[in-house]
């Protein structure tokens, strides 16, 4: 690099004549800057719609599902405190008497007698280690032999030289064998008991008692008969549930029954309700209008972002130019530069007039007459000038839901390969997801990583043009300075010799 030299002999200021000289070469590269700008406020949209366009994604993949729309409600009468009840997606509206002939009780068996009565026993250390205490332990205090049992056809193994009493229990409570058991500290008694009620015990998994078995014995001594002193033919019975519904009897392995979707929990004998399952018109009304909301929020950002043109006199502003202007005109500048960036867009025209299509297209799947249009049931636009935007008449939306419900749940939950039978959840949520898909193709992931996206890939050439204009600028600034400098030496050369000429001022 040369030296940059002042205009001493010559009186320039040669600094400022080199500015103004580079600010028209760099002409070309300034446009290749604000271009990159551009893009960047263009790929920030774009980026905006599609936070938008997934969080009506996120809103159609829940409407999805039936469940999320087809909202039933339970009104119950009577002993509530005796029997319980809910309702699901899958209830049909009835009424229903419900009486509770016989709850469903646990299998259980507590040992006798207690397993120990050595006050020194602690259920934390080896069992090896509590040899004396504990009857059936064959060992010498340091080591013992191992043994196994299985409950209701669970096996499970003990290590007397490294498990404790309380290890055991852990393993009988983690394992597969559908009971708890609990030592009870003060009266050194242990009790197992099913988890659930009703007919669930035995390796089947159907039978009324706890089943109990020593597999791996010392002598004649098993663990679960000498330890833990639980005797087999001690162990109570389960029984099952009987619920009368609309006077037909209706039994159970367990308490818990499901009446067309309805689920009915017998808690206490002899209990009785009254139920009523019906549409839960308010809370529907609620979810579709919410995503209606969803879906105009989503319009209304593309239509403002089509529909906003570009004010040509605020171009992006290059470094040069904001180092010239205070922050806040800076500011203020770039708020007008960033408006229209996609002004007539063609990615968001195509994901705009599939949205509208997706809302004005016929929905064969109702099995309806009446009910075949989002209008129909209250969901229109109320003039072109809403570009698509929808409102929903209420009062409509709710007779709708009042005298056809099915096909109003048909309308947003129908999956199909056929445009015109699948639902709107369904359409709006492929309609999205190709729109996010193109936005990410066109504009990646950020404003400003160079990626494999359209704009990714202009950001990353502009950088190289830029690269390449910074390298030819500095080479062309650098031959200015040597241009002045070497004026500067020839002028300063001529005064010298005038100076000896004795014709210097």
């Amino acid at each position: 690099m040369p030296t940059r030299i002042s205009g001493f002999s010559s009186g320039l200021d040669i600094d400022s004549l080199v500015t103004s000289l580079m600010r028209t070469e760099r002409a070309q590269r300034n446009k290749l800057e604000q271009r990159k700008y551009t893009i960047q406020y263009q790929r920030e949209d774009y980026l905006k719609v599609n936070t938008q366009l997934t969080a009506l994604q996120k809103k159609a993949s829940s409407l999805k599902l039936t469940a999320n729309i087809n909202k039933m409600k339970t009104e119950v009468n009577g002993d509530t405190s005796g029997v319980s009840v809910s309702s699901s997606s899958s209830s049909t509206a009835a009424s229903y008497t419900v009486k509770v002939n016989q709850v469903a009780t646990r299998s259980s068996v507590t040992s006798d007698p207690f397993i120990t009565n050595s006050a020194s026993f602690d259920p934390t250390k080896s069992l090896a280690s509590q040899s004396s205490n504990l009857s059936g332990i064959t060992g010498d205090g340091t080591s013992a032999v191992d043994y196994s049992f299985k409950i209701n056809g669970v096996e499970i193994s003990v290590d007397a030289d490294s498990e404790s009493l309380n290890n055991v229990i852990n393993k009988i409570n983690n394992s597969q064998a559908g009971v708890t058991a609990v030592l009870d500290s003060k009266t050194g008694k242990i009790n197992l008991q099913s988890k659930t009620a009703g007919l669930v015990n035995g390796q089947s998994k159907t039978e009324d008692k706890i089943t109990l078995e020593d597999t791996k014995k010392t002598g004649n001594l098993g663990f679960l008969t000498d330890v833990l002193k639980l005797d087999a033919s001690a162990v109570s019975a389960a029984q099952g549930a009987e619920i009368e519904v609309n006077g037909i009897t209706m039994q159970n392995n367990t308490n818990d029954f499901t009446v067309n979707g309805v689920k009915i929990t017998a808690k206490t004998k002899d209990a009785s309700v009254t139920i009523e399952s019906k549409r839960d018109v308010d809370a529907m009304v609620s979810n579709i209008k919410d995503f209606i909301q969803s879906f105009n929020d989503t319009l209304s950002l593309i239509n403002t972002e089509y529909g906003e043109k570009h004010n040509r006199n605020y171009n992006p502003l290059t470094q040069e130019e904001r180092s010239d202007m205070t922050e806040n005109d800076a500011k203020l500048w770039d708020e007008q530069a960033k408006k229209g960036m996609l002004y007539r867009d063609s990615v968001l025209s195509k994901v705009r007039n599939d949205l509208k299509t997706a809302t004005i297209t016929e929905f064969t799947s109702t099995k309806s007459g009446v009910y075949k249009t989002l209008g129909s049931i209250g969901i229109s636009t109320t003039s072109y000038k809403d570009n698509g935007v929808l409102t929903v008449d209420e009062a409509k939306l709710r007779e709708a839901l009042e005298n056809d419900p099915d096909a109003v749940v048909r309308m947003f939950t129908t999956n199909s390969t056929d445009s015109k039978q699948k639902g709107l959840a369904f359409r709006i949520y492929d309609t999205v997801t190709a729109g996010i898909q193109s936005i990410k193709d066109k504009a990646g992931y950020s404003s400003t990583d160079e990626d494999t996206s359209s704009l990714g890939k202009e950001i990353k050439n502009i950088n190289l043009k830029m690269a390449d204009w910074d390298t030819l600028l500095n080479k062309k600034e650098d031959a200015y300075y040597k241009k002045f400098g070497a004026m500067e030496s020839a002028i300063q050369k001529y005064q010298s010799q005038l100076s000896s000429l004795g014709l210097g001022g």
